[in-house]
């Protein structure tokens, strides 16, 4: 499968599922759209169930702090949805939420969680719009959105998202299983706040939750056009008393447009040579 990540086409290995959470966010971190996916229960929980346990979540965190404005039901494009609209008070700041849970195919549960600061008097007319410009069919990407908008194809929908939203910059993918998990991060010029790590920095994350590195080497490069370095290491950590070797192999890519993408993927020691079949599904053919 191929999907686009921001101006970068990224091949993803065949049975290898979107897992990321996505959070379109302003500058200002006061403004905020989180899509979320859940598998439905074998039992087969129904949409009704899911909202209420959903509502109860928050009204526990919450508690006093939060009020209802709106509670109903909704079709968008053919699927049964609730909507829940609340207030509730941060600190010293006020904020409306808004969210929508659909039912799809009765497989997947949907929740688009709208946040902005209370008396934020366009956020309705931008709620509205992005509800209707929820579609589950494929192809409707081909339609230009408003200006103001850019058009997301997010899992198993497309929407529009304000376009001072900025969206996630670390995408996940893992197998059904988990044992291979792969990491595509994107870093852009125009995002100071946020400077690719070096390959020292990102395995210095790994060391510090108790992993020690036991080997490591330089890959060789990429083929042109891509351009960048490529590293691998070995690293073991004890699980539940039990010793655990994993490869992670570490990539940054740099791209013309001066854009500079992060590649991961982490798979258990003795799985290399089916790490090698998808690190050529997503690098070799470039």
């Amino acid at each position: 499968m191929q999907m686009q990540i921001e101006t970068i086409q990224i091949d993803i290995p065949k049975d290898m599922e979107d897992v990321t959470t996505y959070v379109f966010r302003s500058e200002d971190d006061d403004e905020e759209l989180m899509i979320t996916f859940d598998q439905s229960e074998p039992n087969g929980s129904d949409l009704d169930a899911v909202f209420a346990d959903r509502r109860e979540q928050v009204e526990m965190f919450l508690a006093d702090e939060m009020s209802i404005e709106y509670e109903g039901s909704a079709t968008l494009d053919g699927a049964q949805a609730r909507i829940l609209v609340f207030t509730f008070q941060d600190g010293d700041k006020s904020y409306r939420n808004r969210w929508v849970l659909l039912e799809l195919r009765g497989e997947v549960f949907i929740l688009l969680a709208y946040l902005t600061p209370l008396g934020q008097d366009p956020d309705s007319v931008v709620f509205e719009h992005i509800l209707e410009s929820i579609s589950l069919q494929p192809g409707s990407m081909d339609n230009q959105p408003p200006k103001g908008y850019v058009r997301y194809n997010v899992r198993h929908i497309v929407l529009d998202v304000p376009q001072h939203l900025l969206p996630p910059q670390t995408y996940r993918f893992a197998t059904e299983d988990e044992r291979f998990e792969m990491e595509v991060a994107v870093y852009k010029p125009d995002m100071p706040l946020h400077q690719p790590p070096t390959f020292d920095q990102e395995i210095s994350f790994e060391t510090a939750t108790d992993a020690v590195i036991v080997a490591q080497k330089i890959v060789p490069g990429p083929s042109p056009p891509l351009r960048g370095q490529i590293r691998q290491y070995i690293l073991r950590r004890e699980d539940d008393g039990k010793v655990v070797e994993n490869i992670l192999r570490l990539a940054h890519f740099l791209f013309s447009n001066h854009i500079e993408v992060h590649l991961s993927i982490r798979a258990p020691h003795d799985a290399l040579p089916e790490l090698e079949s998808r690190w050529v599904e997503v690098v070799g053919k470039r």
